[in-house]
C-alpha cells in the first residue's frame, strides 16, 4: 500500500531556508519498503486536507494554496482525534480486552493512539513522525509550510 510523507516545518523556519528540500538517495525510513520523489505536491495536500476534513477539522484550519502555507486553530487536535477516542474507549470495554492487554495483543488500540500506516511528516532535518504526532505537538496560529511530499510503500 501507499502513502505519503510530508515535509512541513514553520513558517519562521522555511523563511531562513526556502530551498529546503529533503532528498532521498538510498535511505529509506524503517517503516517504508520504498520511496519515490515523482509526487504530485499540489495533489497530495489536497489528500492530506481532504483527511482533516474527514476527522471533521475542515473549520479548523487554514490553507493558503499559493504558498502552501496552513494555520490550525483551537480545537483542531480535539477534533482529530475524537473519534479515535470514542473508538478507543469503545476498545478497551471489550469482553477479554484485560486478557488481550496481559498478552500484548493490543495493537487495535495502539493503532487507534498512533496511526504508523498513514500519513508521515519530516523537517528540514529529515526527522519523521506520524501526522498524529506531528497533530499533537503542532502550535495553534502558527503558520507552516507544506514543502515536499514523498510517497511511501508499506
Amino acid at each position: 500500500m501507499h502513502s505519503r510523507m510530508f515535509g512541513i516545518i514553520d513558517k519562521e523556519s522555511y523563511e531562513k531556508d526556502p530551498d529546503v528540500l529533503v532528498c532521498y538517495d538510498e535511505e529509506v525510513p524503517s517503516f517504508a519498503d520504498y520511496t519515490d520523489n515523482d509526487t504530485d505536491l499540489e495533489e497530495d495536500i489536497k489528500w492530506l486536507l481532504g483527511s482533516f476534513s474527514n476527522h471533521g477539522c475542515s473549520s479548523y484550519f487554514e490553507y493558503d494554496s499559493v504558498h502552501h502555507t496552513i494555520k490550525f486553530k483551537e480545537g483542531f487536535k480535539e477534533h482529530y482525534f475524537v473519534d479515535r477516542w470514542d473508538d478507543f474507549i469503545k476498545g478497551i470495554m471489550q469482553p477479554r480486552m484485560y486478557e488481550r492487554f496481559c498478552s500484548g495483543d493490543v495493537y487495535s488500540l495502539q493503532d487507534l493512539i498512533e496511526r504508523k500506516y498513514e500519513f508521515y511528516q519530516f523537517d528540514e532535518y529529515g526527522t519523521y513522525q506520524t501526522m498524529d504526532n506531528f497533530v499533537r505537538e503542532l502550535k495553534y496560529e502558527e503558520e507552516y509550510v507544506i514543502f515536499q511530499s514523498i510517497d511511501y510503500h508499506f
